[in-house]
């Protein structure tokens, strides 16, 4: 019969335990600090925050970065929606504008039918009064239509 037998040799090895030393610690030399190592460790010494040392400045990970840019945006995104432009809708009916209605014949259009109820020099602000009674989306017209205009 064989016999196994542990040798020296062949036994794991104990090794040190690691651990993360913060910037406000530093490692003493072993043998300087307590006679030697505690349990395996360097004896590690703390500074003091008062020994003179300048605070390190904030450093922020990629996502602290994106995290703070997305709290940022979203803070612009409320104030452009609490603070941006509004529309006002009263209670009170409008000044009643008195108008005639008109049917679009063929070769007319919106410039033609302001500048004939308009004074000299306001053709556009007919045009855009028109457009703006009648909900139009822009100048277009078409054949038979009939659009509200205001009476000068």
């Amino acid at each position: 019969m064989s016999s196994i037998a542990a040798s020296p040799i062949a036994r794991p090895t104990r090794r040190p335990r690691l651990r993360v030393v913060r910037e406000d610690e530093r490692a003493v030399p072993a043998g300087v600090a307590s006679g030697g190592t505690t349990g395996g460790r360097p004896a590690v010494a703390r500074r003091s925050p008062a020994a003179g040392t300048a605070a390190s400045p904030l450093r922020l990970t990629r996502r602290g970065r994106l995290v703070l840019t997305l709290v940022f945006l979203g803070a612009v995104l409320l104030g452009a929606v609490m603070f941006g432009a509004r529309s006002a809708a009263t209670d009170q009916p409008g000044s009643p504008l008195p108008t005639r209605m008109v049917q679009v014949q063929p070769g007319d259009t919106l410039w033609g039918i302001a500048s004939r109820i308009a004074d000299p020099g306001q053709v556009r602000e007919k045009v855009l009064q028109i457009e703006e009674l009648n909900a139009l989306p822009g100048p277009a017209l078409q054949v038979g239509q009939r659009i509200a205009v205001p009476v000068s």
